[in-house]
C-alpha cells in the first residue's frame, strides 16, 4: 500500500455496539439449557472461555459491567455465578425496540407518516439483525404479534439501513458492508506510468524551491 490509496470497491461503517449482542450467544451456549429446564450457573471465566477464541478473555470486565441487565446472578462466598434469565432477555429487547421505534420515528418524513406497525416491524427487524439465534426474534414477533416469517425474510434481505441509526438510543451500533460494483471491460485495465504518489509529489516540490 505504501504512500497510495488502494480500492476494493468496499466501503466499510462501524458504529458503538452494545457489548450484550456480542456475548448474548455465549452466555446463551453456556447454560446448556435443555427444553424447560433453565440452564445451569457458571462461573465468569468459564462462561467467557471460548474453545479457539482466546480474545474472549479481554470481554470479562465488560461482561461483569453489563450482563447483569440479561442474567440472573448469585453469589457463593466471594464469587459470582451467572445464568442467563429468557424473562431478563426479553425486557431487554423489549427495551431495545421501544427506544429504537423513537429512533425510527424522528429519522424523517417517511418514518413519521408510517403506521404503528410498520414501524415496529421495521425495529424488530434492526434488532434481528445482531441476534444469532432465531429463537429472540421468535419472542419478540410472538409478544408484539408480528408476522415471524415476514421478519425473519426482511432480517435476511435488507442490506442497508438508514444511517442515522448510528445515532440509536438504544445504542446498538450497525457494522456494514456496502458493495461498490464498479463496469468491467473485458480488456485489461491500463496503468498509468505517469502516476506519482504522494511522497514523490513532495518530494519533487521541495527540490523546485
Amino acid at each position: 500500500m505504501g504512500d497510495y490509496v488502494c480500492e476494493d470497491g468496499c466501503l466499510y461503517s462501524a458504529t458503538p455496539v452494545d457489548p450484550v449482542f456480542i456475548l448474548l450467544p455465549i452466555f446463551d451456549e453456556a447454560r446448556m439449557k435443555k427444553g424447560d429446564d433453565p440452564g445451569k450457573f457458571r462461573q465468569l471465566d468459564e462462561i467467557i472461555f471460548v474453545n479457539g477464541y482466546p480474545g474472549y478473555r479481554h470481554l470479562m470486565a465488560i461482561a461483569e459491567k453489563c450482563m447483569h441487565l440479561v442474567c440472573e446472578i448469585k453469589e457463593i462466598g466471594s464469587s459470582k455465578i451467572f445464568r442467563l434469565d429468557d424473562s431478563k432477555v426479553l425486557a431487554w429487547l423489549l427495551c431495545k425496540v421501544s427506544q429504537l421505534k423513537q429512533t425510527l420515528s424522528s429519522l424523517d418524513n417517511n418514518y413519521a407518516a408510517q403506521d404503528e406497525k410498520a414501524t415496529l416491524t421495521d425495529a424488530v427487524t434492526i434488532l434481528g439483525e445482531y441476534l444469532k439465534d432465531e429463537p429472540w426474534l421468535k419472542l419478540l414477533c410472538k409478544h408484539w404479534k408480528l408476522d415471524l416469517t415476514e421478519a425473519t425474510n426482511r432480517v435476511q434481505d435488507a442490506a442497508t439501513f438508514p444511517t442515522a441509526v448510528e445515532n440509536n438510543p438504544a445504542s446498538s451500533g450497525i457494522i456494514q458492508r456496502s458493495e461498490v460494483k464498479p463496469k468491467r471491460s473485458g480488456k485489461k485495465a491500463k496503468v498509468e506510468t505517469e502516476s506519482k504518489n504522494i511522497r514523490e509529489m513532495f518530494t519533487r516540490a521541495s527540490r523546485r524551491k
